[in-house]
């Protein structure tokens, strides 16, 4: 930015930091000129939005949001700052959409943070989230504010395993590729539910349960195991530095529990 505006100039890049950190500008107006610009260069019918999660390692104790927590930069537990991205993606390129921290609970509510929390600027009515609820709400922003054509979702496991997610994403009118770990369990036929009779004692059931002789669900690997090689089939994922990336896929309805 600094190079673009101001050139080559020690003392104008050295306070950039500064700018960025203390700076009072609304990223609301800056995020919805941006979206403006991807819809003008990116936007497609057809366009896919992204929702991911980004962690970054960081040294030391202050950084907002810092803790020792999981950190997919490095596949383990390790101390860094843990985001939540949505991006934007379709035939004629991919940008970033939104960003935001995902913040550990305890450091909104310990007192222990509460020196932290002031040093930092941390909103004192910001409420601890998860991040599948922090990408949601994201999501919700950018469908909502109608700028961007798009009509796919695709998420990983963190977000694809939560149901509520999912659930999110279909009352936006959107459809969804998401991702989910392989002991997923699941039906090949929906099973019969009903709410049980209440017994007289305790809370009233509110909740639908499998009814009694319906089959059991089954792991996700499990039911891929079994099926016949013949049903699946080798597609390109994406095109690499050393070939194309190739994977086997089978499509089949099956409903989650």
């Amino acid at each position: 930015m600094v190079l673009a505006v101001e050139g080559a100039k020690a003392k104008a890049v050295r306070t950039l930091p500064l700018f960025i950190s203390d700076g009072a500008c609304d990223d609301d107006v800056l995020l919805t000129r941006h979206w403006q610009e991807v819809e003008t260069y990116l936007g497609d019918e057809d366009g896919v939005l992204t929702l991911d999660g980004s962690d970054v390692l960081k040294q030391g104790r202050e950084s907002v949001g810092v803790k020792r927590q999981d950190c997919g930069a490095v596949g383990k537990r390790a101390n860094g700052q843990a985001g939540v991205v949505v991006g934007d993606v379709n035939h004629r390129g991919y940008t970033l959409l939104d960003r935001r921290l995902s913040m550990p609970q305890e450091w909104l509510e310990e007192v222990a943070y509460a020196r932290r929390r002031r040093k930092r600027g941390v909103p004192a009515d910001l409420t601890f989230k998860t991040k599948p609820t922090v990408g949601g709400e994201m999501m919700a922003a950018v469908h909502q504010a109608r700028m961007l054509r798009a009509c796919w979702v695709t998420c990983y496991e963190a977000f694809g395993r939560d149901t509520s997610v999912l659930d999110h994403i279909d009352g936006l009118g959107l459809w969804y590729v998401a991702e989910v770990l392989h002991d997923t369990q699941v039906w090949r036929q929906y099973p019969a539910t009903a709410v049980p009779t209440w017994s007289g004692q305790g809370r009233k059931p509110t909740r639908p349960r499998v009814l009694a002789g319906e089959a059991a669900p089954e792991e996700g690997a499990q039911l891929a195991a079994a099926l016949p090689a013949e049903r699946w089939g080798r597609r390109t994922i994406q095109e690499g530095s050393k070939g194309s990336l190739m994977a086997c896929f089978v499509a089949l309805r099956v409903s989650a529990v």
